[in-house]
């Protein structure tokens, strides 16, 4: 593993980038759980359109875990005493979240039918919504990411 060496981090600012990511995957989930409510999803035009929003919440969220990963993950690591075990927290998080949505990816690759992929996508996006409601309460609260500032050893 190569070190980069320190690398100057603002907490506040990589949690308002974290929060504008959750807003933004919350508007993308309410779009995606409003197509579940839209009948008929069966018709091949709707039911094409909805597996494309599947795949798009796919991608945004990988993304988005990812962004965390990177820049999360560092400033947990040092924040606090306690950083060690919310960063391990959130690589179990990560995991199962990304196998949530590999499964529903794999669903729509599968051809799953359009009702059985609307009961999988409201259980998922709620639970994603849940997961990142506690993250907000959690890791992400303003009094814990309030330094200034914080050196931090990239690898």
């Amino acid at each position: 593993m190569t070190t980069i060496g320190p690398t100057l981090v603002f907490p506040a600012s990589v949690r308002e980038a974290v929060l504008d990511q959750h807003r933004e995957l919350r508007a993308l989930m309410q779009a995606v759980t409003d197509a579940c409510a839209r009948e008929p999803l069966a018709r091949a035009h709707d039911g094409e359109r909805f597996v494309r929003m599947i795949r798009d919440l796919h991608r945004c969220f990988d993304a988005h875990l990812e962004f965390e990963e990177s820049e999360l993950g560092p400033v947990l690591a040092i924040v606090d005493h306690w950083g060690p075990e919310r960063l391990r927290a959130m690589h179990e998080d990560h995991a199962r979240q990304r196998a949530q949505l590999a499964a529903l990816r794999a669903g729509t690759d599968a051809g799953w039918p359009a009702e059985q992929l609307t009961i999988v996508v409201r259980s998922l996006v709620s639970a994603l919504a849940r997961d990142m409601d506690d993250e907000e309460r959690g890791c992400l609260d303003a009094r814990l990411l309030g330094a200034q500032c914080l050196d931090i050893e990239r690898r």
